[in-house]
């Protein structure tokens, strides 16, 4: 048996849902209310889980390059500079990433990473 639920939104609440229909493909507003809803009941499918194995490989790569600008001796300042370039790309890439995302994300990666802090370090002069 199907049961049909009324859902008021604003015209901005609509227009973002929309925005993220796009994005994922859904043509239909129902079935992408569904995809949504049950993806986040599903811990290990879906958009958040996706976006969980991308921040660990994120912060994975951030160790490694943190690991090895330790074992870098005076002799090669110009890998030292190509890791300073590739901190700055990851940041960069993951504030993109977190202002494109809504704040229920925004508040799950907030648990392990500082926004302002990866913000602030990309205002940093090198």
């Amino acid at each position: 048996m199907t049961k049909v639920l009324s859902v008021r939104l604003t015209v901005e609440e609509e227009a973002a849902m929309r925005r993220q229909m796009a994005l994922s493909g859904d043509r239909e507003i129902g079935p992408h209310i569904k995809r949504i809803y049950f993806g986040q009941l599903h811990p290990g499918e879906g958009v958040l889980a996706e976006l969980q194995r991308n921040s660990e490989l994120a912060l994975d790569m951030l160790a490694t390059l943190g690991r090895n600008a330790r074992r870098v001796d005076c002799e090669t300042e110009p890998n030292e500079n190509n890791r300073d370039t590739e901190l700055r790309l990851l940041a960069a890439i993951f504030t993109m990433i977190y202002s494109s995302i809504g704040k229920l994300q925004q508040a799950l990666i907030g648990r392990y990473v500082d926004h302002q802090v990866v913000e602030d370090f990309l205002k940093a002069k090198g």
